[in-house]
């Protein structure tokens, strides 16, 4: 009998990703990120101008984000952390005080918006406006607005604390001098640079419509002191934990003392040469 003939078919299947491959493209991976803090400092003045010119500060606080997720950099995780919740005080203390003090809500906030021209009607000669109420494209752009509003400032406060907790870090952690000093140099960096940039001085604070548009300049002094306010409670916390720590070890190094002066005067068993004699003497007559 004939053996039948069958067609022999080939089937190409995929090569396995083994463990190996897996652990050689995590080695590079990890070679590569994340990268060194210094490396990516000294890159920064290579970015666009357009990224960090005349833009505000809260900018620079994503600049900063930036930097961290590539370098991973708990220093600067900290830092972003007193940063971010000093521009959060800052930004919603200035839209309060124009609710409170002109009437408007978050008119700060749909004039330096991307789509402000779909919210309102702006008269640059004479710098009013008129917002649009009942067109839905206007609404639509307020919703949007108000979305990127609570990504760009508190979401991403939230998001560099969670990498904070996951990291094990705790908030006492971050009130340290060294982060305090970094974060209010950063912020006094930004006034700086745009004040002489745009009038001719190094001040620490910048007050300008050339990053802002703003109705008038009353929102930056509120935002500053709001600042100032948060900076000046880190500040109180850190000498706050510094006193209480310098008065444990005050106390500590006193209990040390009185243990060894205890210790020093206690009673000791006298050692009498006679009675070693003696129970020698014993000991060798039995």
């Amino acid at each position: 009998m004939c053996n039948p003939i069958t067609d022999q078919v080939t089937i190409q299947t995929k090569p396995r990703v083994t463990n190996q491959t897996k652990s050689t493209r995590e080695s590079i991976f990890d070679n590569i990120w994340p990268l060194p803090l210094p490396l990516v400092l000294v890159a920064l003045p290579l970015l666009p101008k357009v990224l960090y010119v005349n833009r505000g500060y809260t900018v620079w606080f994503h600049l900063t984000s930036i930097v961290y997720f590539l370098t991973r950099s708990p220093f600067v995780r900290k830092v972003l952390l007193l940063m971010g919740t000093g521009i959060c005080l800052g930004w919603y203390s200035a839209i309060l005080h124009d609710v409170i003090a002109e009437g408007t809500f978050c008119h700060t906030l749909y004039r330096n918006m991307p789509n402000k021209h779909s919210i309102l009607i702006k008269n640059y000669d004479d710098n009013t406006y008129v917002m649009l109420e009942n067109d839905w494209s206007c609404v639509v752009a307020k919703v949007v607005a108000h979305v990127l509003d609570l990504a760009g400032h508190p979401g991403l406060l939230y998001g560099i604390y969670w990498c904070h907790q996951k990291a094990g870090g705790r908030l006492r952690d971050v009130a340290s001098w060294d982060v305090i000093g970094a974060a209010w140099f950063l912020s006094r960096s930004w006034s700086m640079f745009h004040s002489y940039k745009n009038q001719g001085v190094a001040a620490l604070w910048y007050y300008g419509h050339d990053i802002y548009d703003l109705s008038n300049l009353d929102c930056y002094r509120i935002a500053y002191v709001a600042e100032a306010i948060f900076f000046g409670v880190a500040t109180w916390h850190r000498l706050y934990q510094d006193g209480r720590e310098a008065v444990r070890l005050t106390l500590l190094d006193t209990r040390l003392s009185m243990l060894t002066k205890e210790d020093r005067d206690s009673p000791r068993l006298a050692h009498s040469e006679s009675a070693v004699s003696t129970s020698s003497s014993m000991l060798s007559q039995s």
